[in-house]
């Protein structure tokens, strides 16, 4: 940026000559006397002023001496010029406050160098006060966020020692400040890491990432005070504050989260398992529902008949005999739904085809009202009534409304809630019907929800599945074209909502479901 310069001098010769020595390096303003210099500084503002000593009415020592005192620009560089040579008038000159005291005549080149070498200082100041304005401002905006943050926020020093900690942290780790300061990463860890590394050798290579400028990014376990241990997530970076480099850590507490991706990983084991008997259940699936098939004819094409012609007999035995049979009939009859279910969900590869909705979610409630009743799960569907709401897709997504439901289940059993109660919605609109399933659980915390959000997306080929079934029935709902997503508030439930297109009935399409196991 062009500096700007202002000559004061009541000869205009002599502010021809300044004039012309430095019009092509700044952008100039000239006046004849002390008092209108003082006038024009606060308009003009100029970086540096020339100014002549000896003038009419104010001199050049007074009107340098109200410049300094001023304060308006304190960073304007004055530049007495004098045809008085003597050691006595130089000094004068300084103790007013001049920056430099350049005397008559005076040699072009040097007095050009002279003002730009103030220029180049006046920049460096001004660099300079903007760094320094830049430091308070981010140390400002660091002690608000240091004070209000979520998670813990330590300053350490190169060794590893702690020089500062928020609140959040003290908390965490159970301490108080005096507790706390001078102390290091060390005193609050074991001796070893559960990967069986050292806490000291892996901690020493995280903190020289960091002060290489390679930001640290890392989960470590813990030891409090009072012994017990949990895991948290550390970011390492470095951070200058008050004028010396530090190293910020960012320490947030996972143990929750730790605890659910171990419950993720039983559940990707059990349904391994599963899988695995998942032949043989179909076996006996198949061979059950032969029996009850035969059982259910035979009721209803011999027995029932019979009965029904010995009724005019009216004879109370007979009364009593046909309902026993009537029920075995239905119990038969509701045993062969049960088993053609579990067949149907068994089945690997299926066909995209119309499909009741309905029918779908009921099956599901069917399959899971056991164990619904056993928890007091109070559960029921709405849906437009006399609609089959027919979507594209198989009798795979039994399993994933299964999938669903049992999942809510769960989780209303373990948070005791008080009702729980399970809502499955459907409704539809041009192109899609939507199915919703909802609990009044207490919600999933936020980084829960991001887990089992990433876990709809991931490929779970040859894995067996993945925590609790999210991916694969992720997978069955994508390959009959339809989404699935989450929603959840703290204390307000979850909400899974599967969207299917409707049902075209000249639609029918192969699907390939190896590899998509959630039971």
């Amino acid at each position: 940026m062009e500096q700007k310069v202002l000559i004061v001098d009541d000869n205009r010769t002599n502010q021809k000559i300044l004039e012309d020595i430095l019009k092509d390096d700044f952008k100039l303003e000239k006046t004849e006397s002390g008092e209108k210099a003082l006038e024009i500084i606060p308009v003009f503002k100029p970086d540096i002023v020339l100014l002549d000593v000896m003038m009419p009415g104010l001199d050049g020592y007074s009107v340098c001496e109200m410049i300094k005192k001023s304060g308006k620009k304190s960073n304007t560089k004055v530049l007495l010029v004098s045809a008085k040579v003597m050691l006595e008038d130089r000094l004068k000159g300084y103790n007013v406050g001049a920056d430099d005291y350049i005397t008559k005549p005076f040699d072009e080149e040097e007095l050009l160098a002279k003002v730009k070498v103030f220029a180049r200082l006046n920049e460096e100041e001004m660099k300079r006060k903007k760094a320094e304005e830049d430091v308070r401002r981010n140390e400002t905006k660091f002690r608000s966020i240091f004070s209000n943050a979520n998670d813990a926020i330590l300053l350490v020093d190169e060794n590893g020692h702690y020089k500062d900690c928020n609140d959040v942290g003290l908390k965490m780790f159970g301490c108080k400040r005096e507790e706390m300061i001078g102390r290091s990463f060390l005193d609050f860890s074991p001796l070893f890491q559960p990967d069986g590394n050292s806490s000291s050798e892996k901690m020493k290579i995280q903190i020289k990432n960091a002060y290489e400028n390679n930001p640290s990014h890392f989960e470590w376990q813990y030891q409090r005070s009072n012994r017990s241990t949990f895991f948290a997530e550390i970011s390492l970076s470095i951070l200058h504050l008050d004028k010396e480099q530090n190293l910020l850590a960012i320490v947030r507490d996972i143990s929750e989260r730790k605890k659910f991706e171990a419950k993720i990983r039983s559940a990707n084991e059990e349904m391994q398992a599963l899988s695995e008997t998942g032949a043989l259940v179909a076996t006996v699936a198949h061979d059950a529902k032969k029996f009850t098939s035969a059982m259910s004819m035979s009721l209803e094409g011999l027995i029932i008949p019979c009965l029904r012609e010995k009724l005019d007999q009216s004879e109370h035995w007979v009364m009593n005999l046909m309902n026993d049979v009537l029920e075995v009939h239905s119990n038969s009859n509701q045993c062969t739904h049960f088993l053609e279910s579990l067949l149907a969900i068994n089945r690997k590869t299926e066909v995209i085809e119309p499909v009741s909705s309905v029918d779908i979610i009921q099956r599901a409630f069917g399959l899971l009202s056991y164990n619904l009743i056993q928890d007091k799960v109070e559960w029921h569907l709405e849906y437009q009534s006399g609609r089959k709401m027919m979507v594209m897709g198989n009798n795979q997504l039994i399993r994933v409304f299964m999938n669903l439901i049992a999942n809510a289940s769960d989780a209303l059993k373990k948070f005791e809630v008080a009702k729980p109660k399970i809502s499955v919605t459907i409704e539809e609109d041009d192109k899609t019907v939507i199915v919703s399933v909802h609990d009044n659980g207490p919600g999933i915390k936020k980084d829960i929800l991001e887990v089992i959000r990433k876990g709809m997306v991931v490929s779970t080929k040859g894995k067996g599945g993945n925590g609790f079934g999210v991916s694969g029935a992720t997978k069955i709902v994508k390959n009959c074209n339809g989404t699935m997503e989450i929603e959840s508030e703290l204390g307000r439930g979850a909400t899974f909502i599967v969207n299917l297109p409707k049902a075209n009935e000249e639609v029918r399409e192969e699907v390939n479901l190896e590899g998509v196991d959630l039971f």
